[in-house]
């Protein structure tokens, strides 16, 4: 009797070590599923937030078409309203609320390692660059950018030079 007692201790004993043993991978794998799926979240709220302020400012761009907010090239002057007291004001508040959409994705994916943010991070990128063809976007973002993350605002200066260099400002002619 005592023997099955011992023998039954034994096996009980070596399969409790068995369930640690398989327990530990999985309490791994289980952390690391975990993990990963508040990145996911995190990266998704982050992606939330700036197509939410990016549709915002584009709502502006439909409410004053007039004052030349919008992504379209455009020289100085060519809004009928667009040198107007209010006007400015109002074009100004728009670009530093595209401003600080640019600088958070700046901040979210630029220089990032992951696959996922440099996809996004090269698509704002690129939207940005767009967005100099807006000469009054050009001009205001000069003023604008002292406000921004200090590798933001390199990273502005630097894409105007560059569009600068690319896309020089014919001398304006009067006649």
């Amino acid at each position: 009797m005592q023997a099955n007692l011992i023998l039954v201790k034994d096996a009980l004993e070596l399969l409790s070590f068995l369930v640690v043993i398989a327990g530990v991978p999985v309490a791994i794998w289980q952390f690391r599923m975990a993990t990963k799926k508040e990145q996911q979240d995190r990266e998704q709220g982050t992606y939330d937030a700036l197509d939410a302020k990016f549709i915002d400012f584009h709502r502006l761009c439909l409410e004053y078409p007039e004052i030349g907010i919008d992504d379209s090239p455009k020289a100085i002057g060519d809004c009928p309203k667009a040198e107007c007291p209010d006007a400015v004001v109002r074009r100004k508040a728009a670009f530093t609320i595209l401003l600080s959409v640019f600088e958070r994705a700046y901040l979210m994916y630029h220089g990032h390692s992951d696959e996922v943010r440099q996809k996004q991070w090269s698509g704002w990128d690129q939207y940005l660059r767009d967005y100099l063809f807006n000469a009054y976007f050009r001009r205001d973002v000069r003023q604008l950018v002292t406000y921004w993350d200090r590798d933001f605002q390199k990273y502005l200066a630097d894409i105007l030079d560059e569009h600068d260099r690319r896309h020089p400002t014919p001398p304006r002619t009067t006649t």
